[in-house]
């Protein structure tokens, strides 16, 4: 069963990176210049990078363990590293713990519309996928909350947690935190 959702959420991925880069068509591919948006005196939220929408302390103190380091992985795609359970360095990349936000800053709805399709696809009715309510203008989380995309006015968010299965409280704390300075 695990290996099915684990199958399901791979395939969801794709399939909203697909829909999110046709939203992007008519987007020039150099940074986008301009203000950075601020989301509180403390926090500037600049769209010229996916890992400023929130600080590792944030995120560790959110998940309950301690972020090592933020890595941007491109224009969208933000990963938040932590110490294995064992503690030191992983050895390889499949012991790597991490989770993924990705904030598509236009088209913000067709990547949470491709997230809603995958799902019924592969799981037909809903897909296993719960609407959420409180955050953004529609948020929806896959079971276990291995997975939650939401979207506010054009903004789409990803949040990928497949690595802590079963945090689907703190997927929801993350996405609130998210909601509020986008």
């Amino acid at each position: 069963m695990k290996l099915r959702w684990e199958f399901r959420l791979s395939l969801l991925s794709l399939l909203a990176l697909l829909a999110s880069g046709c939203g992007n068509s008519g987007r020039s591919a150099a940074p986008q210049s301009g203000p950075s948006v601020a989301a509180s005196p403390a926090v500037k939220v600049s769209k010229d990078n996916p890992c400023s929408v929130l600080s590792p302390a944030e995120v560790g103190e959110i998940l309950g363990l301690p972020s090592e380091m933020r890595e941007i992985v491109d224009e969208a795609t933000c990963h938040y590293h932590f110490k294995p359970a064992g503690g030191g360095r992983p050895e390889a990349a499949s012991e790597e713990t991490y989770i993924e936000v990705k904030i598509h800053w236009t088209g913000g709805r067709t990547a949470v519309l491709a997230t809603r399709l995958a799902g019924k696809l592969l799981g037909g009715g809903s897909g296993g996928f719960e609407k959420l309510a409180g955050i953004g203008d529609e948020a929806w989380a896959a079971p276990y909350g291995a997975y939650l995309a939401f979207s506010k006015g054009d903004v789409g968010v990803e949040i990928d947690m497949r690595m802590l299965p079963g945090e689907k409280d703190k997927a929801i704390r993350l996405a609130k935190l998210i909601a509020s300075r986008v």
